[in-house]
């Protein structure tokens, strides 16, 4: 946010809980006319614990903060003219991720969501981001990530791949560095064998997936 303001760039600053819609809707709603609302960018932190650590009522709230506020935000974007609805998510949520299993089911939900979003008039897009090297973000899941045939993708690749993506005007993208030698190499045992039917071996093209 400092660095924000220093630029010259107008900040406020909400407390919200994304889940509650009449807070949400009442937090929109005091944004000044004069600086129209016309893109959204839903991020959250996934937990920390991996699937064996993890009770229902954890995996709840982890569901709450991601997908309840998404359909929120999805639901507010209707009444304005937006111009993007980022859903940010993990790549657990597309591909086998063993040691992120809490993040699958909410952010595979997530790129269902921007889908549904799309059929309601708002340019919704999910981006399933792989490990970023960003000291910032989950350490946990960024490991497991690379321990997953994901080498880190660097920060300033990933934002100019972000703006491609919103760009695309597509539902669901995913951006990550994949090792492709690793990946169908363990094809099998992740159960991801027809997933890369497409890919002849560790000389093949990487091909990028996308929805609309």
């Amino acid at each position: 946010m400092a660095e924000l303001s220093a630029s010259g760039v107008r900040v406020s600053v909400a407390t919200v809980d994304v889940a509650d819609r009449e807070a949400l809707a009442a937090a929109v709603a005091g944004i000044p006319a004069e600086f129209p609302l016309t893109a959204v960018l839903h991020l959250t932190a996934p937990l920390a614990a991996e699937t064996g650590q993890l009770d229902a009522a954890r995996i709840e709230d982890e569901w709450a903060a991601t997908v309840a506020g998404a359909v929120n935000l999805c639901a507010l974007g209707s009444s304005h003219e937006l111009s993007a609805l980022v859903l940010g998510c993990s790549v657990a949520g597309v591909l086998p991720s063993p040691g992120l299993g809490n993040q699958a089911p909410a952010h595979a939900y997530l790129s269902a969501l921007a889908q549904e979003c799309r059929a309601r008039g708002v340019p919704a897009t999910s981006v399933c981001w792989g490990s970023i090297d960003d000291p910032d973000t989950a350490v946990g899941a960024a490991k497991q990530l690379r321990t997953n045939g994901m080498p880190a993708l660097p920060l300033r690749s990933a934002a100019a791949l972000l703006r491609q993506a919103v760009m695309a005007d597509t539902a669901s993208v995913v951006i990550a560095d994949i090792d492709w030698t690793w990946m169908t190499a363990h094809a099998s045992e992740l159960g991801t064998d027809r997933l890369f039917d497409d890919l002849s071996g560790p000389s093949a093209t990487p091909h990028t997936h996308h929805g609309r």
